[in-house]
């Protein structure tokens, strides 16, 4: 078991972190990606796979923020995505206590700032005192919260 310190920016940054979402680390710039179409992402947990479309189809045209959202949530109705300072997050629509995980292969991966050379997953982290992995305190700081957790 041991302790590590964390911080993050903002509060909804901390949620999706203690909750098992993820958070890629691409900002979208103007909220909106190119070149999207045909690219996957491909969640194991819960098990689903985006394909990403264009309009017209198989053309290569932005896709705007709300656009993906509707692709991704279409296609793994169980995910609520959402931005989190300009970058893409990902969590369960309905808190399980399991963590959201994606595989390194899908192609749109390092689009959105996830790894395509190892897995991406969450942790639920459990309520103070209980067992590893566990939030063992938060404070909020002068630009953000400080978190310690406990890992096994």
């Amino acid at each position: 078991m041991a302790l590590i310190t964390r911080k993050f920016q903002s509060r909804v940054e901390l949620d999706f972190f203690l909750t098992g979402g993820i958070i890629g680390g691409t900002k979208m710039p103007g909220r909106r990606i190119y070149g999207l179409d045909g690219r996957t992402l491909i969640f194991t947990a819960p098990a689903a796979t985006v394909t990403f479309a264009s309009v017209p189809a198989a053309t290569q045209m932005w896709l705007l923020f709300p656009d993906i959202k509707a692709q991704i949530e279409a296609a793994a109705a169980t995910l609520r995505v959402t931005l989190v300072d300009g970058r893409i997050a990902i969590n369960l629509a309905t808190l399980t206590g399991t963590p959201i995980a994606m595989s390194a292969a899908g192609t749109a991966n390092t689009i959105f700032g996830f790894s395509n050379s190892v897995a991406t997953a969450g942790t639920f982290y459990a309520p103070p005192a209980g067992m590893a992995p566990a939030l063992v305190s938060f404070s909020p700081d002068w630009d953000g919260y400080v978190v310690i957790t406990d890992e096994p």
